[in-house]
């Protein structure tokens, strides 16, 4: 499924995903740039809806999630937030905390 990109006009996209994870990022941002164990969890998890939002293209959704890190993962359930994950996080961190959640 890869990476889709989401906007202030298509973020409610993600109500429809029962659970999902959205990954605000930026191109300042060097730990974003180079996120290895991101990559490798969104090939382990094809069926997982996984969006990302660029933080500076979408100021409005930065402001209304409180993203203040780059980057920042939050885990959604039906389009509300459930799991906040600030940082870079390894890839069996993002294993657990994905089961914690199902």
């Amino acid at each position: 499924m890869g990476i889709k990109s989401l906007t202030e006009e298509t973020f409610d996209l993600i109500r429809k995903d029962s659970l999902c994870l959205v990954y605000f990022w930026a191109t300042w941002s060097g730990p974003c740039l180079n996120y290895p164990d991101l990559d490798g969890f969104v090939q382990e998890n094809s069926t997982l809806p996984i969006y990302k939002v660029n933080v500076e293209e979408n100021p409005e959704l930065t402001r209304r999630f409180s993203v203040i890190v780059m980057p920042t993962l939050i885990f959604y359930k039906k389009g509300k937030a459930v799991l906040t994950l600030i940082g870079c996080q390894n890839i069996q961190v993002l294993r657990e905390k994905l089961a914690s959640l199902k």
